[in-house]
């Protein structure tokens, strides 16, 4: 399914599920960037209000307890003490199915 996302001047990105909401969001960040202007002056990222399609997303790929991992994938042998990290996650990017 196709995905949309809105961006705005602060640095918010919102996702959502058609075309005409994300371009009111940012229609919306444009206007609260423009109600600011006359006494702040122009947000500094004002320029980086926009929308667009979703075409891709990072995803969790592998999850398992640190200590596991400490132990049977990188053979560390100090692995029960190993207090780091509660958990190992491997995230990859992959495009979003556009049904």
């Amino acid at each position: 399914m196709t995905k949309f996302f809105s961006h705005d001047w602060d640095n918010n990105t919102e996702f959502h599920d058609t075309l005409d909401e994300a371009k009111a969001a940012a229609r919306k960040a444009l206007d609260d960037a423009t109600d600011l202007a006359p006494d702040d002056g122009w947000p500094e990222n004002t320029g980086d209000i926009c929308y667009g399609v979703v075409l891709g997303r990072a995803h969790v790929v592998k999850r398992m307890p640190w200590k596991e991992y400490a132990r049977d994938v990188l053979e560390h042998e100090d692995w029960e003490t190993d207090d780091r990290f509660s958990e190992y996650v491997d995230w990859q990017m992959s495009e979003v199915s556009r049904d």
